[in-house]
């Protein structure tokens, strides 16, 4: 039904490098804590610490590990010969789209952003693709008609206020962390 897999987009580097420089920093806040906790004498310790109090290591590990390598290296979009898979976020909302199905393409960035619109449904679907000339090509080889400028303005004020976002929103959390808001409010 889908043909052969022609192309593979993960990740852009931008992104891989961000969420693997998230998940080193955040395991070794892990070990900097558990290193200076009374519970532990050495570092030969770490593992026996683990074993008895396994609830930091799972939490990293299935809160940030497993889903930081999940979106930077599997999910991404897989391009057939008879038409496309996009990963929504988990696999069980992998869908599949037959190239019949697309009117149209538009290049919203140079080397990285790709907005198909479908016949069926007045719906645009933006896709990241690391090698956009690529993607490009599957499209003219299918007869989907494409535009290839880039004459749509991107809008950085939603850049900002996301960035505004997780920066308070980390201040926030290492304050709760660092100044122990939680033993207050419990005791």
């Amino acid at each position: 039904m889908k043909g052969k897999k022609l192309y593979k987009s993960t990740a852009i580097k931008s992104i891989k490098a961000l969420l693997l420089s998230i998940m080193i920093v955040l395991g070794a806040n892990i070990l900097i804590q558990v290193l200076q906790s009374d519970k532990i004498e050495r570092f030969s310790g770490l593992y026996d610490y683990f074993l008895f109090y396994p609830e930091d290591l799972l939490i990293y590990l299935l809160l940030i590990l497993i889903p930081g390598l999940y979106y930077s290296f599997i999910r991404g979009v897989v391009f057939y010969e008879n038409g496309l898979t996009v990963n929504k976020g988990f696999p069980f909302f992998n869908m599949f789209i037959p190239y019949s199905n697309i009117q149209s393409y538009e290049m919203l960035q140079d080397k990285h952003l790709i907005s198909i619109n479908l016949k069926q449904q007045e719906d645009d679907l933006m896709l990241s693709i690391k090698d956009i000339d690529r993607a490009v090509a599957i499209f003219d080889q299918n007869h989907i008609k494409g535009d290839l400028g880039n004459n749509v303005v991107i809008d950085y004020s939603n850049r900002r206020k996301l960035i505004l976002f997780f920066l308070v929103t980390g201040i926030f959390v290492f304050s709760w962390h660092y100044f122990s808001f939680t033993d207050l409010i419990i005791r």
